[in-house]
């Protein structure tokens, strides 16, 4: 039995209340008519890490990921339909019972479509890779030849899909701040105060903010900064490693004047780039992105005070009031579609877990072509 199998990725639906459905179908071509016990189509995202450490000259190596979104399918009426048994609920490491029908190909080109809905709650973290860890999504096809016979992973296509999220805390709609002071001979003397209007935000969009300074010193204030800060969060193995990255900033290096009982205040902006990787937290930790923003007050002679308060960079602001200005309509639904493909055997019924352990890696996908004789 020759079959050659193709995962195709079409057009999206233009909907900006929730998630973009996924539309395509898969081909599968016969060179004689051929009977196979099941075709299923699974669509996955999964967040990983890998982190090195040493210890005493050792090294060593921890490893980490998590399934965050799952969604099966199978062949029924010539078309791929959700599978009956899938509870969209349960942990993604839960076994799933694959109810295959039996398909019957034609010689030549069959093709079956295929249509991935999203739940409106589900949140889609921006895919990327580091050298810490990635977050990729995927569609695989699956095959069962044989009644008896294994599961074969016979091709999966990566798939860049819209990055999609909400505001899950309702708090973070409101105005929110921090104060923060430095003090010397038991007695403050400075003390700063960062408010912002809200505490979630649109990629493209501005934080605005207002800084309060007040200086209670002899000394003269060198310099005043507003920074977003994104932080990547790896987690393997009861170990953890932190990249913070610098999004934006912004700067008054003329505030020298400002002596004794002064009080400053100041109100500007932190433009957030289109291109923001979303806010991104697990039960199951592996990767996550956070996000905050930071002010720093320093005095010539006598050091500085920082605080900080964390925000959320969303794609939809679901109950919160949208920000001004602020286009849903200006995020892409699909970014670009690479086609890869491979082929690997599980035992019958597979569980998520353990077939995801034969999933190729982005760096290492052998051509997209299948011949299972």
């Amino acid at each position: 039995m020759a079959l050659q199998f193709k995962v195709l990725v079409g057009n999206v639906n233009q909907n900006h209340t929730r998630p973009a459905d996924l539309i395509g179908q898969v081909n599968v071509t016969a060179k004689v008519a051929t009977t196979v016990y099941g075709i299923g189509l699974l669509f996955e995202g999964k967040a990983s890490s890998t982190l090195i450490s040493k210890k005493e000259s050792l090294l060593k190596v921890r490893r980490s990921c998590n399934y965050f979104v799952l969604k099966p399918l199978e062949i029924r009426k010539g078309r791929f339909q959700p599978v009956e048994s899938y509870n969209e609920a349960l942990p993604t490491d839960q076994v799933i019972e694959w109810t295959f029908k039996k398909v019957k190909l034609q010689p030549g080109l069959n093709s079956f479509p295929y249509c991935i809905t999203f739940n409106p709650d589900q949140v889609l973290p921006t895919a990327f890779k580091h050298e810490l860890g990635s977050i990729q999504y995927k569609l695989a096809a699956y095959i069962k030849k044989d009644r008896e016979g294994k599961f074969l992973r016979v091709v999966d296509t990566n798939v860049n899909v819209v990055t999609y999220s909400h505001c899950p805390t309702f708090h973070l709609s409101h105005p929110v701040s921090v104060t923060k002071s430095r003090t010397g001979s038991g007695r403050k003397f400075i003390e700063g105060t960062l408010t912002l209007r809200s505490g979630v935000f649109l990629p493209g969009t501005e934080i605005n903010f207002k800084l309060t300074v007040v200086n209670r010193s002899a000394g003269r204030i060198q310099v005043i900064s507003l920074n977003l800060i994104r932080n990547l969060a790896f987690h393997a193995a009861n170990f953890s490693k932190s990249e913070f990255t610098h999004i934006c900033t912004n700067e008054l290096q003329s505030s020298c004047s400002l002596l004794g009982q002064d009080t400053f205040e100041w109100e500007g902006n932190l433009a957030i780039p289109m291109d923001s990787m979303l806010s991104f937290q697990t039960n199951h930790k592996c990767l996550e992105v956070f996000y905050f923003v930071q002010f720093t007050v320093g005095l010539i002679g006598n050091g500085s005070v920082q605080g900080e308060i964390p925000v959320q960079v969303v794609s939809r602001l679901a109950s919160c009031s949208p920000e001004d200005g602020a286009s849903q309509s200006q995020l892409s639904d699909i970014i670009h579609v690479h086609q890869s493909s491979s082929r690997e055997s599980i035992p019958p019924p597979p569980s998520y877990s353990e077939a995801m352990r034969y999933s190729a890696s982005l760096e290492t996908l052998p051509p997209a072509y299948e011949d299972l004789s």
